[in-house]
């Protein structure tokens, strides 16, 4: 049995079941079946590690309908309740938020970067402004209906569900998750007596979450967090650029380089072995990593973004006892990296990478000081960097927080249960159409934000 913290995480990471999942022609109800099978068939096998749970609300799925990704899950959040071995419930509920879903232009636009304008939180400007994004996510969450007979919002089947009892709630996200798990729990917090939860213990986990607001607003949820006694936790990996935004984004462009990382990420390409951070050693000076940076910060304007409390921050070695580094040749060891790198591989096996990417990428080179052509280790130090930055955001997480010294094996259970929607048979070229289309809109987006930046 795994301990309360990898509990958390493991349920945390269940949320991300439609993560990559497609549907073209279905409907969102297919979406929604999807998420339950794989989150009952997790409940069930992993029974034996994670304890026993039952699905009791959702999976809710919020679909924008978006015109490049249409049919994907823009935000996922469902809540389990523990059971006994006998099936009696207990007094444990969980409540997942999902993170971005890697092929949702509507959550990276919409959400993950929609943050130079403000709202105030709860109407108030005296407790803070949460970034835009924040705001929509949190919405959305709210306002997703779940059940077939008589589908309720979040806060309908909290008062149902709760009804004055002494029960404990906990919050878990990751990445977008990890933003918006903290604003929920704080707005349900408030709301408690609205919802018969005076007698409710809260615990919040946030992995991997970018600061959802400003310096007020961040004192405001620590002084909520003590008078309520909340048992908070934020859990980031060093050298993850999402948690850095939007506050500490200056050092990122040399990140792998300047810190030894927990986890190389190794690949085979030209029937050629390389590391990530061999690369980036003697490219530190990227233009189109530099113009990512750039753009980043100056969509974030001028609000000042501040951590929500205390972190904990995972810079050590979880390698230590010698698992094989070299992921994307061991099966056992695969993980986002290696996908990634794949995906870098299809895009430069073409006879050249797309013709619109390209464009986007050589006008992002032009603006941040690149003379002459956009030459080939520029675009593949660049890929490498995504890719290696992609792996430091997902697979570190769970390599670390659920110690894959000891539990490899289960770990390589619950990417597999929570990737299978992604797995369908015609999935695959799908994914990458889609991928490939997030990836032009994604340089065309930051080219067009820093022309005038840097132009004027």
């Amino acid at each position: 049995m795994l301990d309360q913290e990898k509990i958390l995480v493991s349920l945390t990471w269940l949320s991300k079941v439609d993560g990559r999942d497609i549907r073209t022609e279905d409907t969102v109800e297919k979406l929604v079946d999807d998420a339950s099978v794989q989150i009952n068939a997790a409940f069930s096998k992993l029974s034996h590690d994670i304890g026993h749970w039952k699905l009791v609300w959702g999976p809710a799925i919020y679909v924008s309908f978006d015109r490049i990704t249409p049919y994907v899950a823009d935000n996922v959040i469902y809540i389990a309740r523990e059971m006994d071995a006998s099936g009696n419930p207990g007094p444990n509920y969980f409540i997942g938020i999902a993170g971005t879903n890697p092929i949702s232009w509507y959550g990276w636009l919409n959400e993950d970067f929609a943050v130079k304008a403000t709202y105030p939180w709860s109407g108030r400007p005296d407790n803070g402004y949460i970034a835009k994004g924040t705001e929509t996510g949190l919405q959305n969450l709210l306002n997703l209906k779940a059940g077939m007979e008589n589908p309720k919002t979040l806060m309908d089947f909290l008062n149902d569900e709760i009804d004055h009892q002494k029960v404990t709630i906990s919050f878990g996200g990751h990445s977008l998750g990890g933003t918006l798990a903290p604003v929920l729990a704080l707005y349900l917090i408030e709301k408690k007596k609205d919802w018969k939860g005076e007698n409710v213990s809260f615990r919040v986990r946030a992995y991997a979450g970018a600061t959802p607001g400003d310096k007020t607003f961040a004192n405001h949820f620590r002084k909520a967090i003590v008078n309520n006694k909340v048992d908070f936790g934020a859990y980031n990996n060093v050298l993850d650029i999402v948690p850095k935004a939007w506050n500490r984004l200056d050092a990122t462009p040399g990140l792998f380089a300047s810190l030894h990382p927990f986890c190389i990420c190794q690949y085979k390409r030209n029937n050629k072995h390389y590391t990530v951070m061999g690369v980036i050693n003697k490219n530190q000076d990227n233009q189109l990593i530099n113009g990512l940076m750039k753009w980043a910060k100056t969509i974030s304007g001028q609000t000042d973004y501040t951590p929500l409390g205390s972190v904990h921050n995972f810079p050590k070695n979880p390698y230590s006892s010698g698992i094989d580094l070299d992921n994307c040749r061991n099966p056992r060891r695969e993980g986002t990296c290696c996908r990634m790198h794949r995906f870098v591989d299809l895009l430069l096996a073409e006879s050249r990478i797309e013709k619109t990417i390209g464009y986007n990428l050589r006008q992002i080179y032009g603006i941040m000081g690149g003379v002459g052509n956009l030459k080939g280790h520029t675009l593949v130090t660049f890929l490498d960097f995504m890719a290696e930055a992609g792996h430091q955001h997902t697979r570190a997480y769970l390599d670390y927080l659920l110690d894959a010294d000891h539990n490899l094996d289960f770990i390589n259970d619950l990417t597999n249960i929570v990737d299978a929607t992604s797995k369908r048979p015609g999935q695959q070229k799908a994914q990458l159409l889609y991928e490939k289309r997030l990836l032009n809109k994604f340089t065309e987006t930051i080219w067009k934000v820093l022309k005038p930046d840097l132009s004027g």
